[in-house]
């Protein structure tokens, strides 16, 4: 088996075998444990051989590029492949103890490994409709997901989600059909050579718009962000926490595919347009935020205010500022998966989201407090955690670029951010229990516990680690920007 494919042939077999095993919850949770590792092991062998070798491909059928569909594992590719995999390793981890695989739940984990394997193909995938397939593949799976125990929020939760993104997938293949109309290529290369050689004004602002509203969407940008505060905080903890940490990336990730190959024809139009949408995610999340006292819908604000600073990264568009938003990229679905599964232990004793309600959690646990303090002020951006550098290096992209405004609106929503971290912890951890409330006799389960030490411990390495993984961010980077290194990786020296 080739191993740029491997990390989605594995993801579809741990789906379709875990769905045999359905009646067997215990062997079922083994086998995806088991699919986790193998994935992970996979992902992290693809990574060092693009490394050591550069950019490798794999031609479906043996059609050449661009005749047939190409899987393409570049550094950005890989990076992405990486932190799913170790997302996919942890959501596993999870499940011991922290979800009973009974009634709906005996279909998690198949769902949830089809979901994982339209997560790897749409970041391996090197032609534009397999792109498409690959969202629809995660977006059916995770609908299944946010919807299981079947309660009346919930399904309203997921209707709201599922009518929105089908709004954002007719947009995507409308923009598509456009684009294939006109040049007559699905291949990401090969779409780049052809506008490269013959740009046309009119084909790049109609086909950039209609990717650019579908894939925002997607990734929950504003004004599209209504959608993702109503549905997340609403599923199982496992589940809220990896939609968290990965499904909006997709949307931002396909962004950054698009940009230096359509976007890129008039990129002053789309730079002010992403400098607005970031500048206007940014706030509209954080002052969400700010006045909610649902743990997990005060995360999923935080979702739309961090992908504002993404956003900023994808406007800019320089090497640096591409370099920043990789590493943002890294620093962001870690920890912001982490914060959702640290909440969820918070669910698990309590019964419920409510921090007014909560309290006295300091006393009791000293290591739930300190996993959703790592995560937390990593969130804020407190040195020396990951968050420190991702803002960092994003706030600097933005003073090189001279975004005055942008630049300060960053420091401020860093500040907010600051004080809703720090709202949960007054309220869940250090004041003492309400009156009238019990005091939770349960004891963390020891899936939940370990997955989430991993992710803090993640989280102080990405910050102990800051260099090197710059520098493989930057690689990355450079590549968007000039994609000459891809076009020639996937078609040769045609």
């Amino acid at each position: 088996m080739n191993l740029v494919v491997s990390p989605m042939v594995i993801s579809v077999a741990a789906g379709f075998t875990t769905l045999l095993l359905y009646k067997l919850p215990a062997v079922q949770k083994i086998a995806s444990l088991l699919f986790s590792i193998a994935t992970a092991v996979v992902s992290y062998l693809l990574i060092s051989e693009v490394y050591l070798n550069g950019t490798q491909i794999i031609n479906f059928s043996s059609w050449p590029a661009p005749f047939g569909i190409t899987y393409v594992a570049d550094p950005f590719a890989v990076i992405m492949v990486g932190i799913t995999a170790l997302i996919t390793l942890g959501a596993s981890i999870y499940t011991f103890g922290g979800m009973e695989f009974k009634d709906d739940y005996c279909f998690y984990a198949p769902f949830f490994h089809l979901m994982m394997a339209g997560v790897f193909g749409a970041f391996l995938t090197g032609d534009i409709f397999h792109l498409y397939v690959c969202f629809e593949l995660l977006l059916l799976a995770s609908f299944i997901l946010i919807i299981l125990g079947r309660e009346k929020q919930q399904i309203e939760g997921g209707l709201k989600y599922v009518m929105i993104n089908l709004v954002s997938s007719a947009l995507f293949l409308s923009g598509l059909g456009l684009l294939y109309g006109k040049i007559g290529a699905l291949n990401l290369a090969e779409i780049a050579v052809r506008l490269q050689a013959a740009p046309d004004p009119g084909l790049v602002l109609m086909t950039g718009t209609l990717f650019v509203i579908a894939f925002s969407i997607k990734a929950a940008l504003f004004p599209f962000n209504f959608w993702l505060p109503s549905s997340y905080h609403l599923c199982h903890p496992l589940v809220s926490g990896v939609f968290a940490g990965l499904l909006t990336k997709v949307g931002i990730y396909a962004i950054l595919r698009i940009f230096p190959i359509i976007l890129v024809h008039d990129l002053a139009y789309f730079k002010t347009l992403f400098l607005v949408i970031a500048g206007l995610t940014m706030i509209t999340g954080v002052f969400g935020a700010a006045v909610d006292y649902n743990s997990r819908r005060i995360l999923s604000f935080h979702i739309i205010s961090q992908l504002g600073y993404i956003a900023l990264g994808v406007a800019i568009f320089t090497p640096f500022a591409i370099t920043a938003t990789i590493f943002y990229f890294i620093h962001h679905i870690i920890t912001k998966t982490n914060l959702f599964f640290s909440v969820g232990l918070l669910n698990q004793l309590f019964g419920h989201d409510k921090i007014k309600k909560m309290g006295g959690m300091y006393k009791q646990s000293w290591l739930l407090s300190l996993l959703f303090m790592i995560s937390a002020l990593s969130l804020a951006g407190i040195p020396p955690l990951s968050g420190f550098f991702g803002k960092f290096f994003i706030l600097k992209a933005a003073y090189l670029d001279e975004q005055w405004l942008l630049l300060f609106i960053g420091i401020g929503v860093g500040a907010l951010t600051l004080f809703s971290m720090i709202k949960i912890w007054n309220e869940a951890f250090w004041k003492d229990l309400p009156e009238g409330v019990s005091a939770p006799t349960g004891k963390l389960a020891p899936g939940p516990v370990l997955a989430t030490v991993i992710f803090a411990a993640s989280i102080v390495l990405i910050g102990v680690y800051a260099g090197p993984l710059f520098d493989f961010a930057k690689i990355a980077g450079e590549q968007i920007v000039d994609p000459s290194t891809y076009i020639q990786a996937v078609l040769g020296s045609r």
